[in-house]
């Protein structure tokens, strides 16, 4: 039975039962051979709705936690440890807030400043997945303003890299590793958006491949179905002067190309366009300069422009016509001829002083 002492509390050798509603304090020095209390603290219950345990503070808490776990001495194991094997469209952990969290407030922070060659801080690991994601993260919608979705930050950090997304899977079909998506976009000034401002010899975006790539395969595709009046593809340049050795388009082979079915380094086709203009080049600035240039300084027997591809009952060139010398060209001398290539073979076109 159950000793009750004056000012030593009270001595059992057998199991006692606390009513329910009964309420226990246990003072902070309270030890169970020589242990401390929390050390030994095991809650085991089989309840189905109810919480097993609950830690309840109504105070207007300004302190450092409610709840504490400290373990400064641990290295290889593990903190603290939650286990639901069994669940299946439940949460393992479920952090709520109802509060307007404004500025450096957050919801969960996670800090390991003095973390160096960590391979992850945070670790999500679903190697199961089939269709679901291991990530989903949901923004404020219609309401979001200047903020966003998800925001990471390299600080000053000038060899290492924000973000890696890598695969070892061999991707087929519509597999990928990256895939942004805006079918409601109407007038956005960018879905993506890549600014360096900084930049002088270094490059803003690098596609990179190794692989061999072949017949309907490439580097980088562009698809658009619903154009009309728009462009796929717009390069735009202001303000400072393009000089020597710039442009705003550049397509450079280093190989010893072979191809003579398609061009090698620019192949344009239109397989149904009927009476639209293929290529147009327009500046109605342009007055000592040249719209085309060729500087093809190891011809031999090629072609600078090859129009064979046109029927020979049609035009290859037209040109704007202008009075010349009213002199009959048989009865002035050429002063001087150029040669081009009708049919195959070689002719020199002979060229007469405009005056």
């Amino acid at each position: 039975m159950p000793v009750v002492k004056y000012n030593e509390g009270i001595y059992t050798e057998l199991a006692f039962t606390v009513a329910t509603g009964a309420v226990v304090t246990l003072p902070s020095t309270t030890t169970i051979g020589g242990s401390a209390v929390v050390a030994l603290g095991n809650i085991t219950s089989s309840s189905t709705t109810a919480a097993a345990f609950t830690v309840t503070n109504s105070g207007i808490f300004t302190g450092a936690s409610v709840t504490s776990v400290v373990a400064n001495s641990a290295t290889t194991g593990t903190v603290s440890l939650i286990t639901a094997n069994g669940l299946t469209s439940g949460h393992v952990l479920s952090l709520v807030s109802t509060g307007t969290i404004v500025t450096t407030g957050d919801v969960l922070s996670v800090a390991a400043n003095t973390a160096t060659t960590s391979t992850g801080i945070v670790r999500v690991s679903a190697t199961g997945l089939t269709e679901g994601f291991a990530m989903v993260i949901t923004s404020g919608g219609a309401n979001l303003t200047t903020g966003g979705a998800l925001n990471i930050s390299n600080g000053a950090s000038t060899a290492g890299v924000a973000v890696v997304i890598a695969s070892t899977g061999v991707m087929t079909t519509t597999a990928g590793l990256l895939t942004l998506t805006g079918n409601s976009a109407t007038t956005a000034a960018g879905l993506l958006r890549v600014n360096g401002n900084g930049l002088t010899t270094g490059n803003a975006v690098v596609v990179t491949s190794s692989g061999v790539i072949a017949t309907t395969g490439s580097l980088v595709s562009l698809v658009t179905t619903g154009m009309t009046t728009g462009s796929m593809l717009n390069l735009s340049h202001t303000t400072a002067a393009i000089a020597s050795g710039g442009s705003l388009l550049r397509l450079t082979s280093t190989s010893i190309d072979t191809g003579t079915t398609t061009g090698t380094l620019l192949d344009l086709a239109a397989t149904a366009t009927v009476v639209g203009t293929l290529v147009k080049l327009t500046s109605a600035s342009l007055t000592s300069g040249k719209g085309l240039v060729f500087t093809l300084a190891g011809l031999t027997t090629g072609a600078a422009i090859d129009t064979t591809g046109i029927a020979a009952t049609k035009q290859n060139f037209n040109m704007n016509s202008t009075t010349g010398s009213t002199a009959a060209p048989q009865t002035n001398a050429p002063i001087g001829f150029f040669k081009i290539g009708i049919g195959g073979t070689d002719q020199w076109v002979p060229y007469y002083d405009a005056s």
